[in-house]
């Protein structure tokens, strides 16, 4: 168990950055995930905590202690990679037992510790098989359990179950997520995936580019994403991103999009409501949530954008209404059985308590 600190860690491959002055802490015994798309650096960064790689600049700190220089032995982390070998020649059990034998244990604090490991990820039946004789799942935990059998200070999973299959990995994603709980330790998993993030994560890192674009919480990465970026990355339909210029005078906070306007809380964007009581005119991006859009067949009482119905896509028990503003596509969710005709006019009223606003230099 330890607690992990990143500070200003940068990496560089000749002219391309990988890292760029990236910082965080990882408390002790919590789950913290990496999440951004391939290309985004997050390999990388694990493979410079568990000392296989260095650093160009910054370091990397174990319960205060700067272990940047120390070599991988030294550090007790355990790692599984995304493309997982296993000795083909050796049983499960004797896949399992070949991380604990460079601790020499005795022969029965290994099995011990095997059957352990194997109870949490439901292979103790598998451990006289040879890989051979295993699906790509059961490869996938023995693969899991190689790492996690060895008592570590700091466990680093990058993408541990990224090549199953859809329904398989909805399901481990639950079971390691308990296992993990289980075995009290500093865990950092690496993903692209932001499902699992959000489900699985104590906080969130998200990474672009060798850049951090915002930490926190999965509700807080979901719900208040920072930048541009993280609210098209994070969600499926995406967070609704529509441009327009925001005025704030006095307490009065308005939205005009394309020739409609729409009058927001004050809480919206109160940075820019200075006391001089002159208007202040920013270009922004307003982000919404396709669930916090209402629509409606005729004009309400309320702060609304009137739109054209573009395309219905169907998807299980809901619908997904595309509408378009002013030649901006919003997604909104709807229920299925309601009817809407292409190039019908509707209102979209948005909950005015879930909107997000983006400077346009922040789209990252």
């Amino acid at each position: 168990m330890a607690e992990v600190e990143v500070r200003n860690l940068s990496k560089r491959f000749g002219s391309v950055q990988a890292l760029d002055n990236v910082s965080f802490t990882v408390h002790d015994q919590e789950f913290f995930v990496v999440l951004g798309p391939s290309g985004a650096g997050k390999t990388t960064l694990l493979r410079i905590i568990a000392g296989v790689e260095l650093p160009t600049a910054g370091d990397v700190y174990f319960d205060g202690v700067c272990i940047t220089d120390w070599a991988p032995e030294e550090r007790q982390v355990a790692m599984v990679f995304e493309d997982y070998h296993l000795y083909p020649h050796l049983t499960v059990r004797e896949n399992l037992e070949s991380s604990l034998r460079v601790l020499k244990l005795s022969q029965d604090d290994r099995r011990a510790r095997v059957e352990q490991i194997a109870d949490m990820l439901q292979i103790r039946s598998l451990l006289d098989r040879y890989p051979s004789q295993l699906s790509g799942g059961q490869r996938q935990r023995v693969a899991l359990g190689r790492a996690l059998v060895k008592p570590a200070r700091v466990y680093l999973l990058d993408e541990p179950i990224a090549h199953l299959d859809a329904k398989l990995r909805h399901r481990m994603r639950g079971e390691l997520t308990l296992m993990c709980r289980q075995l009290k330790s500093t865990i950092i998993y690496v993903t692209h995936d932001y499902r699992e993030a959000l489900a699985m994560a104590d906080r969130v890192l998200v990474l672009r580019a060798g850049r951090v674009e915002q930490e926190g919480s999965p509700n807080e990465i979901y719900s208040r994403p920072a930048t541009r970026f993280v609210a098209d990355f994070v969600g499926e339909p995406p967070m609704n991103l529509i441009d327009g210029v925001l005025t704030v005078q006095n307490d009065r906070v308005t939205l005009r999009i394309d020739e409609q306007e729409l009058v927001l809380p004050k809480a919206a964007w109160d940075r820019h409501c200075e006391d001089s009581g002159e208007p202040v005119l920013r270009n922004v991006t307003m982000g919404i949530r396709a669930q916090h859009l209402e629509v409606w067949n005729t004009q309400p009482m309320k702060p609304c954008l009137k739109a054209t119905v573009y395309v219905t896509e169907v998807i299980g028990r809901r619908a997904v209404l595309t509408c378009s503003i002013g030649g901006t596509l919003v997604q909104v969710l709807v229920d299925r059985r309601v009817h809407f005709n292409v190039d019908q006019t509707v209102w979209l009223v948005p909950d005015l308590n879930r909107i997000v606003l983006f400077e346009c230099d922040s789209a990252g």
